[in-house]
């Protein structure tokens, strides 16, 4: 009985914080279950909640945001985004995927795009396009190794 008397007036205090507000909020479902699950919603007065999909997460289960730029999820049900790793992007909001840069090209993590290392550089793992080391050279834009240079 206590249980069920905490419950109402959690959704109580709930109702009235958000008056003339946004009719989404937390559930005592939620407040139970989104330690560190998250990933779900639902709004008002709902008997159960609702996963935000791919590319999409929810942090305290009040509402679901899409990933941003530079991040992806491919989970049904997440509390966060995943930064997209070196030497790949995502430059659009709610991407199931960081897709990988073309050869040449380099992405530091998080990026929304690649850029092509310019002629005496090339890419590293670590997403930055960086100088050949004396005694090699990169003719050409876009390259993904340095040349040694001919004797003489």
């Amino acid at each position: 009985m206590y249980e069920l008397y905490v419950a109402c007036l959690i959704l109580l205090v709930s109702f009235t914080h958000t008056r003339g507000k946004s009719l989404e909020t937390r559930t005592p479902e939620h407040q139970r279950s989104n330690t560190g699950t998250g990933g779900k919603y639902s709004i008002e007065a709902s008997s159960s909640c609702t996963a935000c999909g791919v590319g999409r997460y929810s942090i305290k289960g009040q509402s679901c945001s899409d990933c941003a730029p530079g991040t992806a999820s491919n989970l049904e049900v997440t509390d966060s985004c995943e930064m997209c790793p070196a030497n790949t992007y995502s430059n659009n909001p709610a991407s199931t995927i960081c897709e990988a840069c073309d050869e040449g090209h380099a992405a530091i993590p998080g990026s929304v795009s690649c850029i092509e290392c310019q002629p005496g550089t090339i890419p590293t793992s670590s997403g930055v396009c960086e100088a050949c080391p004396s005694g090699t050279y990169a003719e050409r834009s876009g390259a993904t190794e340095c040349t040694p240079c001919s004797a003489g």
